[in-house]
């Protein structure tokens, strides 16, 4: 499910674009604003992702709101709807790098048209961004096998320590083990048992080639 907020001082036309949601049955939620100001704060509120914005609304219009929006979240779809076909307000548009600008009165085609083309590329991007985080996760787990099995044969280095803590979102200042020097005795008891506190014989010992102090 995602969410579509529209902002329109006619709450006709939000009305109009929310009933053509449903009737498409496409999987957004609908947030509305009578404002550009209002906007801002539902999509600071809600985190939004698509926006269709009128351009004249009192207060704030939808180009400086599309301004704002985009200095927080540059690649949101934003969508202008309006009444005003100037040069002007295209022109702005453009530079404010917006998905589409559509004239009133739109077509129940181009607004489906529309909706199916953004769905469509925001499923791709959840698509690369969830193989993205697969990969990273797996990387992950695979420094941890690496981490531990360095652990086991005492031969880590204070570096490899603070990046392995860092990498799982704990920090250097807060894990490290210079501020924190009975970490690696924790870990090593808490995973292999006391017997990992032996002095190791280097002579009967391997080590893993990630950690190597060669």
């Amino acid at each position: 499910m995602y969410t579509l907020l529209i902002a329109d001082d006619e709450p006709m036309e939000c009305d109009a674009i929310e009933l053509l949601v449903k009737q498409a049955k496409f999987p957004l939620r609908i947030i509305k604003a009578r404002n550009g100001l209002e906007a801002v704060q539902f999509f600071r509120q809600h985190g939004p992702d698509i926006i269709f914005l009128d351009i004249r609304m009192p207060g704030m219009d939808g180009l400086e709101a599309a301004r704002l929006i985009r200095s927080e979240k540059a690649d949101i779809p934003i969508v202008f709807l309006t009444a005003w076909s100037t040069f002007e307000f295209a022109q702005q548009a453009v530079r404010l790098q917006a998905n589409e600008y559509l004239v009133k009165p739109v077509s129940r085609k181009d607004i489906f048209d529309l909706l199916d083309r953004i769905l469509e590329q925001l499923e791709a991007k959840k698509a690369i961004s969830e193989e993205r985080e697969k990969e990273v996760r797996q990387t992950l787990n695979l420094f941890s096998t690496e981490f531990f099995t360095a652990l086991k044969y005492n031969n880590l280095k204070e570096e490899a320590v603070s990046k392995y803590f860092t990498m799982q979102g704990g920090g250097h200042h807060a894990l490290g083990p210079t501020q924190r020097p009975d970490l690696l005795l924790s870990f090593k008891s808490m995973h292999h048992g006391p017997a990992l506190l032996k002095p190791r014989n280097k002579a009967h010992r391997t080590t893993p080639a990630l950690f190597n102090d060669a």
